[in-house]
């Protein structure tokens, strides 16, 4: 299976790229806060406040100012909520009652890049025909209005989003609930270093932490980088640990032996608690077509449906609606939990698990061992160019016939990254040995195809 993807500025999870790049440079912001104006004004919304959040990225204040001038000078009363985690500052538009939200973030991508994600008045990506919209008004401004976003000179009014945020997160548990619980938390030198350790702390936790603050955001730790947490994990002797990513939306556990846990099993551990419950509406959980094989199967032996959506949190969400779900997620670790808030939230999932570990007195390794996952081999590789799938049919005739020597148990699934230079492979078999073969001959298939960085 293939996916293609065809967008201008927008890609799976807003807009994304290398800073001083066409797209993420300050002229570039302050355009993207003219066309948001615009799109608001369009709905009769002009003059609406807009929320602007920032991750700890160097280029992040920047940015920001560039795109709240942009939207000052559409009619927009914008505010800055400083460093702030992402899913904090989805909340903050709903208690605050603001009419849209940016978010400046590149999420897991290193410190060279930078992005926009984007989110209307309840807290929720907007859809493929809003986006379109703003690109629309983008394309719209002129090169003379560009070049006046040097000009920013007049002071925005600060807000406090993250106290409201934090105390939401608090309610979720018990006063001390997590007492005599030592956690390993990697804050990926992110924006959970302004909310993760304190929330852990309140709750009673003994908090040990890595990327706190003391070195570059997602530079050798946070999320892609998993056993850094997992060694921190059997070094101290935690009971769990979990890693963040740059904007605090995703969220990797590993549990107290030091294994790692796969976000699909830890997808399929909560709906099975919540099912329990009796609190998994409409008895499914939804997940991407990226999601495992296995978390179906495990599922469906224990009476839970899973629904697949294609790639992207804001899918799963649109998907969640549609069906009447309160979760669902990607196996990356980027988890919904719609009756708590609005867009995904690491800690929100992290607490989720202690809460089943708690509950059931059980570790984090029993619960993820309810999901059995198919063997599988997956890796992405960076690409000089996103070459169009659809116009290497030699390399698509490959993969055609490698998946179908996989037989019904198995699945191909190749797809470019929405939000990185990257090319992404996945192969599933019912034995490991030929998941790995079939794996070998697509990889060399893309090598020959692709240009590779």
């Amino acid at each position: 299976m293939t996916e293609i993807v065809n967008h201008r500025f927008f890609g799976t999870d807003g807009i994304r790229g290398k800073v001083g790049g066409p797209c993420i440079n300050q002229n570039f912001g302050y355009a993207l806060g003219l066309a948001i104006g615009s799109f608001l004004a369009l709905k009769d919304e002009h003059g609406a406040t807009v929320l602007v959040g920032r991750d700890t990225r160097p280029s992040g204040e920047e940015l920001a100012s560039a795109i709240s001038y942009g939207l000052f000078n559409s009619g927009c009363s914008p505010m800055l909520a400083g460093v702030l985690p992402t899913p904090a500052l989805a909340h903050a538009l709903v208690v605050n009652e603001m009419r849209f939200g940016i978010m400046v973030t590149a999420s897991h991508n290193p410190a060279s890049d930078n992005g926009f994600k984007l989110f209307d008045h309840r807290g929720r990506k907007l859809s493929k025909d809003q986006e379109l919209a703003i690109e629309e008004q983008i394309l719209g401004v002129s090169e003379v209005q560009f070049a006046e976003a040097g000009l920013l000179d007049k002071s925005l009014p600060l807000i406090d989003s993250l106290s409201s945020y934090k105390g939401h997160i608090l309610g979720m548990l018990p006063d001390n609930a997590l007492s005599d619980i030592r956690i390993v938390a990697d804050l990926s030198n992110g924006a959970t270093t302004v909310t993760t350790p304190a929330i852990l702390r309140e709750l009673g936790a003994e908090v040990i932490t890595i990327g706190a603050g003391e070195g570059s955001i997602n530079y050798g730790v946070g999320s892609e980088h998993p056993k850094v947490l997992a060694e921190k994990v059997k070094a101290t002797q935690a009971d769990i640990g979990l890693a963040h990513d740059g904007d605090g939306d995703r969220v990797i556990l590993c549990d107290n032996q030091g294994e790692v846990v796969h976000g699909d099993k830890l997808l399929g551990l909560l709906a099975l608690h919540a099912q329990r419950k009796g609190k998994l509406s409409s008895n499914v959980l939804v997940a991407t077509v990226q999601s495992n094989s296995g978390l179906e199967r495990s599922l469906n032996n224990l009476n839970v449906r899973l629904a697949r959506s294609d790639i992207g949190d804001r899918n799963v969400a649109e998907l969640m609606r549609e069906l009447g779900a309160n979760l669902g997620g990607e196996s990356s670790g980027h988890i919904i939990a719609s009756d708590h808030l609005p867009s995904g939230d690491g800690l929100l999932s992290f607490l989720l698990a202690s809460q089943a570990m708690l509950e059931t007195d059980s570790p984090l390794s029993v619960l993820a061992n309810e999901i059995d996952l198919a063997p599988c081999v997956e890796n992405a590789y960076l690409v000089l160019e996103k070459t169009p799938l659809e116009s290497l049919p030699e390399l698509l005739e490959i993969v055609a016939r490698e998946e179908k020597s996989l037989g019904k148990e198995g699945r191909v699934l190749l797809r470019y990254s929405g939000t990185e230079p990257k090319i992404r492979l996945l192969v599933e078999a019912l034995a490991p040995n030929q998941a790995g073969d079939v794996f070998h001959t697509l990889e060399q298939a893309l090598r020959k195809a692709l240009k590779f960085a």
